[in-house]
C-alpha cells in the first residue's frame, strides 16, 4: 500500500531525468549502506561497553572475595601466633626463670621446645598468601569474553 506521500515522491522521481534518477537511486543505496554500518557500529560499541562493564564487575567480585579470603587467612595466622609463637616464648621464659634447674637443663629443655616448634603452617601461609595476590583474574575473564565476542 502506497500513502499519498510517498506516490507523490514516486511521481516526483519518475518525472526525472534518467541520469538524475541514477543518481538518486545511488545517493539512497549509499545513504542505506552507510546508515546500516553507522548501526552496526552502534551495535559493536554497546556490545564492547557491556563486556567491559560485566569484566569490571566479575573482577570486582572476585577481588572482594579474595581480599575476605585473605582476611581469614591473616586472622589464622595471628591466632597460630599468638599460640605457638607467642606460647613458646612464655615456655621459654617459665623455663629461663625457673630456680630448681641447673643450666644445661635448661638449655636442653629451651632446644627441645625450639624443636617441637612447627612452621610449615606459616610456609603454606606465605605461599597462599603469594598465590591470592598474583590476581590473573582480569585477564583471564577477559580472555573467555574475548572469545565469546569472537564467535
Amino acid at each position: 500500500m502506497i500513502f499519498r506521500g510517498q506516490r507523490s515522491r514516486l511521481f516526483q522521481i519518475k518525472q526525472r531525468a534518467d541520469n538524475d534518477r541514477r543518481i538518486h537511486a545511488i545517493t539512497f543505496v549509499a545513504h542505506q549502506f552507510y546508515r546500516t554500518q553507522d548501526n552496526l557500529i552502534d551495535l559493536w560499541l554497546h556490545v564492547i561497553a557491556s563486556f567491559h562493564a560485566k569484566a569490571t564487575r566479575d573482577h570486582s567480585n572476585r577481588l572482594l572475595e579474595n581480599q575476605a579470603a585473605q582476611q581469614k587467612q591473616i586472622k589464622s595466622v595471628v591466632n597460630d601466633l599468638e599460640t605457638s609463637v607467642f606460647g613458646l616464648l612464655s615456655d621459654i621464659r617459665d623455663v629461663v626463670e625457673a630456680d630448681g634447674i641447673s643450666d644445661t637443663q635448661k638449655f636442653s629443655t629451651i632446644q627441645a621446645l625450639l624443636n617441637r616448634c612447627q612452621s610449615g603452617a606459616f610456609e603454606q601461609l606465605k605461599d597462599n598468601l603469594f598465590v591470592t595476590a598474583w590476581d590473573e583474574s582480569w585477564f583471564d575473564m577477559l580472555e573467555a569474553g574475548s572469545l565469546r565476542l569472537q564467535n
